[in-house]
């Protein structure tokens, strides 16, 4: 677990032109951290990257393209990052996709499980290296989900339900969040889960109609979400809390079924054998 506090802040933002990670990367800017933007398209990544630079010109900021259900892809991703850096401060999850028909990418894997999840365990694995030299912070963005997960189907070839098998995304990230807190412990990085609240963004809008309906009421621009997931990157009083979940800069209950360290330990174990084939230097 980290000890002291360093000055030098490459962070990652993954799904850096979403609402929430958009509005994070300007911040985080602002605070003159360097940013290293992932996004998928390319146009909308530019204009993110031009933001970050008009807040923080001096910055040392980067631009990668990544398809994140490709998992050789996130793993050339890793690669490529540490062409470009020595230590990482920071590593954000924020990207996550809804998909109304079940899709698989090309290991089979369903394809929100595989964006959603599979991608942010081989991210974490392979930026460890980085992640220790810059005694990091790991920080996913997901949602309570009530949600226990069915480790007989966690592909969902059975009953497909959209909705549904997003919320087991959410419900598996809370859940590698805490167990790889645990796993981190001795590794000087720290890990935590973040709930941004109910935010108006893209991927709200491909919600169930009644979802939209019920949340429409409290729904928030990314401001208040972005400025809290900021203080939780930077700020030295979050500098060694680990294996929290946290809305906004309060800690939360997790939901009992992310709790169960049986279910975590398992999840961590089904990870690193649908893993074990990805290579660790990817498409470079």
């Amino acid at each position: 677990m980290p000890t002291t506090f360093k000055m030098e802040k490459n962070i990652i933002v993954t799904g850096a032109s979403g609402m929430l990670g958009n509005a994070t990367a300007q911040l985080l800017a602002r605070r003159k951290a360097n940013l290293f933007l992932v996004v998928h398209r390319k146009e909308r990544g530019e204009e993110v990257l031009k933001s970050v630079q008009a807040e923080y010109p001096q910055g040392n900021h980067k631009l990668y393209f990544c398809d994140l259900s490709d998992l050789e892809a996130v793993s050339g991703l890793a690669v490529n990052i540490a062409k470009d850096a020595k230590e990482i401060y920071g590593l954000i999850h924020t990207a996550a996709m809804l998909s109304k028909q079940r899709r698989e990418n090309s290991n089979g894997f369903e394809l929100m499980f595989a964006t959603n999840v599979i991608s942010r365990f081989v991210l974490n694995r392979n930026l460890l290296p980085l992640l220790q030299a810059g005694q990091g912070r790991i920080i996913s963005v997901t949602g309570p989900s009530p949600d226990r997960l069915n480790f007989t189907d966690l592909m969902a070839k059975g009953k497909f339900q959209p909705f549904l098998q997003f919320r087991m995304t959410n419900a598996a990230n809370l859940m590698l969040s805490s167990v790889l807190a645990r796993h981190l412990q001795d590794k000087r990085v720290t890990s935590n889960a973040y709930h941004p609240g109910v935010l108006q963004s893209n991927l709200m809008k491909q919600m169930p109609m009644i979802v939209r309906l019920i949340t429409f009421p409290f729904g928030k621009t990314a401001d208040q979400a972005a400025n809290a997931l900021t203080k939780l990157a930077l700020d030295n009083q979050f500098f060694n809390q680990t294996g929290l979940f946290f809305k906004f800069t309060k800690v939360m209950g997790s939901p009992k079924n992310a709790q169960n360290v049986s279910d975590q330990e398992q999840l961590w174990e089904t990870l690193q054998q649908l893993t074990k084939n990805i290579s660790y230097q990817g498409k470079g």
